[in-house]
Parts: C-alpha cells; sequence; structure tokens
C-alpha cells in the first residue's frame, strides 16, 4: 500500500512539473500563492480580448505559426495611456474598457516570449 501511494504522489508530482513547464506564462516574481489562480484567470481573459481585438493587426505568420509580438514596457505603457491615435479610432472605450485594456497589457507582458518584435515602436 505505502509503495502504491509514493507511486500515486510521484505521479502526481510529474504531471503537475509538466503541466508548469508547458505554462503559457510567467508568473510575475512578486505574485503570492494566493494570488495565483485570479492572475492565471486574468491572464487567459486578457489572450482572449487580444485576439478578438489586437491580434490581427498585430501578429505575424511565420512557417504557418502566428507569431504575437513581445512588446516592451513602455509599449505597453504606451498602449495604456491611449496615446496611439488609430487605437482611439478603432478600439474607443465603448469597444474596449480600461479594465479589459490591462488583461490584454497582463497577457502580453507575462506570455511567453515569441522572438517577433516590433521595432521601431509603433507610430503615433
Amino acid at each position: 500500500m505505502r509503495i502504491l501511494l509514493m507511486a500515486f504522489s510521484i505521479s502526481i508530482l510529474t504531471l503537475s512539473a509538466s503541466a508548469q513547464s508547458k505554462s503559457e506564462f510567467k508568473y510575475p516574481e512578486d505574485i503570492a500563492d494566493s494570488s495565483r489562480k485570479s492572475f492565471a484567470k486574468e491572464f487567459k481573459q486578457g489572450k482572449i480580448l487580444y485576439a478578438i481585438s489586437c491580434g490581427k493587426c498585430h501578429n505575424k505568420s511565420a512557417n504557418g505559426k502566428e507569431l504575437i509580438p513581445d512588446f516592451s514596457l513602455p509599449q505597453l505603457m504606451d498602449y495604456e495611456m491611449r496615446i496611439y491615435p488609430q487605437h482611439v479610432e478603432e478600439l474607443p472605450d465603448s469597444k474596449l474598457a480600461d479594465g479589459e485594456l490591462q488583461k490584454i497589457i497582463v497577457f502580453l507582458r507575462y506570455k511567453n516570449r515569441s522572438g517577433y518584435t516590433i521595432h521601431p515602436a509603433p507610430k503615433q
């Protein structure tokens, strides 16, 4: 019985470790364990909102794979302040509320890096 319990425990730990290695994101370094579940939920919501609102203009296809760009922190801060005129026209507050924009920024800031960057930053 003890051997069976040990084998089961090892299996669970192995599955948990492999699930974490396949994660789509890295948690912020200072996040409390109690906040991880809500962070993961916000990240997933941001991913969906990004796909609906942003991906068609920002993503790039390479070798049959859709790449989501790696935005710099200053670029994300500019988006957060909504200083890009094209976004004011295409994504006004009535289409993308500030709370939704925050979720998109969480997604873009903590997603695994794709290696596709936008240089220079989009023009204002």
